[in-house]
């Protein structure tokens, strides 16, 4: 048992207070050059004196200071060592929207010295798994010191979920590195640790701070004021096992060989944007007295980031308005009817019709990757990170699984089969979505989003299938505090194949409750835009039944005013178009069953099987320039096989993500500012799509078409 009575005096010493690191700012500011006087020559008129430097600004006062307090909804677990009264801990309580409740051995020291977890000891603080990971833990802050210069072994500060590999683990892991001198954040995936390594400060003395980050696709480090660059990261996936999170000694090192201590662990979601990391990287060194490591041209170099809320504080959210959805179903029940079974509104909306295909799969090649190991530019991933929300009766699979429940035919023009088949008794099928499972992908707003595809030749009755090409909005993957988005562009069930369903969501019960005017709460809320049989009766002649073996099509048109459902060109609804169905959203397609309507029958193999999807947009909104950018992306270069193009993105960010596509056809691998044309692009137009990750907002941006020669 270790002796606390015996800490060594230099473990015991105060953190560095902000209130010194101020003082010391405000001391320096007041240091100004002398005037400089320059001697005329003659007969030169005289040449005033250099001018006196300007005062510099005064430091912002403790109570101007910014902090993560400024962005609560981001802060998912917050232990600040303030929070304890000196003396044995056996349970430190932290702040957030999902606060953690860490239980075991530690001691908080005099001064404001931190949470020690002694050398020699098994001390730690743990609590239990959390399955919400992959999408909850974006960003850290961890500020630490430790005895390292004779440690044998590592020191462990925040390990959550083990330190085993995988998928499911190190989510994150900080630890001072023994021998090596060095302070990581690490994460892991199927492919092993990615890991961010900076230089550390062996003294008990001094803390270290880290400030690091995942956001889009790559994991992001600063390690005692030193930016380190990047590293390629993504296939996390949500902890089922019951590895527990620590602070202190976790599962690898039992026992510390270093005393260590915590001022500050925090934890949160939402990706960051580079002027909010600067905020938060400024304001931990700050508070740890440790400033001075920042570099040179670091914005809060001089003094911390004050307290004034700006738009990087405040990312845009979808905002739920009651009164605005009452108004809206209102207006639905009079004009869903009004053009039933007509031929489709004109696509030149009186300003011409200046649609283009940003977005088309025709699935000549196999384009499903699975979703945890896909490459970042891929298509489409799968499973799902939906869960049992699509699975029913009929678990989505991995691509890799066997057999296998993604059928792809390269023959003709190409499709893509979802199998639904019986597995040793168990049902399985498929289900892919347009972005991967931390959220990163393909997603759009306004537009046309369409879907060629047949379902089996069944005569009813028939087993509960339950089809849909849905969408969801992309903000629930990165707030878990805010509401879901869903609307379903088509749903069958297997009892009447003649009878559509489209569907309007916003479902009330968060992941993570947050208390927001903004937030609806409970019940959810849905409306039925469209929900009727497709027959002569409602001018569909002759009917559509989708289990008549033959391709049909389906559109869900959304545009400025009205949004329509339009099947096999002929319009079954129109509503008026508001945010939560012009809102950004990501593609969904499953076959799903419902075993309590009908099972399935043992042993027979039912077939979704896709052509084509495609998404398309007007001209005149691709060419709009988003805050951020000064111009549309210019692509330029010379059309040809082996030729280079190049797009010019206008827009100044530290993380830009390019994706090409010709003739709307994505071109996977294909991520950086060039692209050098193959025998295949030679004849199709080319365009490129930019995302300035790093911006607030991530505001996109598409480069006009640089059309075949």
């Amino acid at each position: 048992m270790h002796n606390q009575s015996n800490n060594r005096a230099d473990f015991k010493m105060k953190i560095p207070s902000v209130y010194f690191a101020i003082l010391l700012a405000i001391m320096t500011a007041s240091c100004t050059r002398e005037p400089t006087a320059v001697t005329p020559a003659a007969p030169v008129a005289p040449v005033t004196p250099v001018a006196q430097a300007p005062e510099p600004e005064k430091p912002v006062s403790i109570a101007d200071m910014w902090s993560p307090d400024l962005v609560p909804e981001m802060v998912v677990y917050d232990f600040r060592q303030e929070d304890l009264a000196e003396g044995p801990v056996t349970e430190w309580k932290s702040r957030g929207v999902k606060p953690r409740t860490a239980a075991g051995t530690a001691s908080k020291l005099a001064g404001n010295g931190g949470v020690q977890f002694a050398k020699g000891s098994s001390q730690q603080l743990l609590w239990p798994t959390d399955n919400q990971a992959p999408w909850l833990h974006r960003w850290w802050v961890v500020i630490a010191r430790a005895d390292i210069s004779g440690a044998a072994k590592d020191v462990p500060v925040l390990t959550v979920h083990g330190t085993g590999g995988g998928t499911i683990h190190r989510q994150p892991y900080v630890k001072f590195v023994a021998g090596k001198g060095k302070l990581q954040s690490s994460l892991s995936n199927g492919s092993g640790p990615a890991v961010q390594e900076g230089d550390c400060r062996k003294s008990a003395t001094e803390w270290n701070v880290v400030v690091a980050f995942r956001r889009g696709n790559q994991h992001h480090a600063w390690i005692n004021g030193v930016k380190q660059s990047p590293i390629a990261f993504t296939g996390m996936e949500a902890c089922r096992d019951s590895s527990n999170s620590y602070l202190g000694a976790n599962d690898a090192e039992k026992t510390l060989s270093s005393d260590m201590a915590i001022d500050r662990v925090i934890v949160g979601q939402s990706e960051l944007n580079d002027a909010l990391v600067d905020k938060l990287v400024g304001w931990a060194h700050w508070r740890a007295g440790r400033q001075d490591l920042l570099p040179v041209d670091h914005p809060y170099k001089k003094s911390p980031p004050s307290k004034i809320a700006d738009a990087n504080d405040n990312p845009s959210r979808f905002v739920f308005d009651q009164a605005a959805w009452d108004k809206w179903t209102e207006t639905c029940a009079a004009t869903k009817k009004a053009t039933l079974g007509m031929a489709p509104i004109n696509l030149d909306d009186g300003k011409g019709n200046d649609y283009a295909v940003i977005f088309f799969d025709d699935f000549k090649t196999d384009t499903i990757a699975d979703d945890l190991t896909g490459e970042p530019s891929a298509i489409w991933y799968c499973p799902s990170h939906m869960g049992n929300i699509i699975d029913a009766d009929a678990a989505a699979q991995k691509k890799s699984s066997k057999p296998s429940t993604y059928i792809h035919d390269p023959s003709g023009t190409g499709t893509m089969a979802l199998r639904m088949l019986d597995v040793n008794g168990r049902w399985r099928s498929g289900a892919f979505t347009s972005v991967n499972h931390e959220g990163q992908g393909r997603s759009w707003g306004k537009g046309r989003f369409r879907i060629r595809c047949k379902f089996p030749k069944l005569a009813s009755p028939r087993p509960g299938f339950f089809p849909a090409f849905w969408s969801y909005g992309t903000e629930h993957l990165f707030w878990r505090t805010r509401n879901r988005v869903e609307l379903d562009y088509l749903e069958y069930d297997g009892k009447n194949g003649a009878w559509i369903n489209t569907t309007q969501h916003v479902h009330a019960k968060a992941l993570i409750p947050f208390e927001s005017p903004e937030i609806r709460k409970s019940p959810d809320v849905s409306y039925k835009i469209a929900g009727r049989e497709l027959n002569a009766k409602n001018n569909f002649t002759p009917t559509i039944d989708i289990y008549d073996g033959q391709y049909h099509v389906w559109e869900f048109r959304i545009e400025n005013d009205f949004s329509y459902l339009i099947i096999d060109e002929k319009e079954v609804v129109r509503v008026p178009t508001e945010n939560w169905i012009s809102l950004r959203k990501y593609i969904l397609v499953d076959w799903a069953l419902r075993a309590k309507e009908r099972p399935a029958v043992a042993g027979q193999t039912y077939d979704m099987t896709i052509d084509w999807i495609e998404v398309q947009q007007r001209e005149r909104d691709l060419a709009k320039v988003p805050a951020g950018f000064s111009a549309r992306p210019i692509l330029s270069g010379t059309r040809g096989a082996g030729s280079t193009i190049t797009c010019t993105p206008n827009v100044k960010a530290s993380q830009i993500e390019y994706r090409w596509y010709k003739n709307g056809e994505p071109v996977v691998g294909k991520t950086e500012a060039t692209f050098v044309e193959d025998a295949d692009s030679v004849g199709k137009a080319i365009r490129c799509h930019i995302r300035a990750v790093s911006l607030v907002n991530q505001p996109e941006a598409w480069s006009a078409e640089m059309k075949a020669r």
